[in-house]
């Protein structure tokens, strides 16, 4: 599936973790210790940076991309601008 479409979206992360390719990938929930929703990338290194400095918890604003993603219980966003 492809969209030109942006998502904003305000949540919480969960947790920064790092996918095969070695980029961070944020994982967000409705609130703390809920089940995870969406998995998040970032638009590129100044972006990732600020990805990265989220702690558990916190909340964040953000523009994404919808990304293909298929067998996962998670919706997959990219190249996501953090507010």
């Amino acid at each position: 599936m492809e969209t030109t479409k942006q998502v904003l979206i305000s949540d919480i992360a969960l947790d920064v973790g790092q996918s095969f390719s070695g980029d961070s990938i944020l994982k967000i929930g409705a609130h703390a210790g809920s089940q995870e929703l969406a998995r998040l990338t970032a638009a590129d290194d100044a972006q990732e940076n600020k990805l990265k400095a989220l702690q558990a918890g916190a909340k964040f604003k953000t523009i994404c991309d919808l990304a293909f993603s298929s067998g996962t219980q998670y919706m997959s966003f990219q190249g996501c601008v953090f507010k």
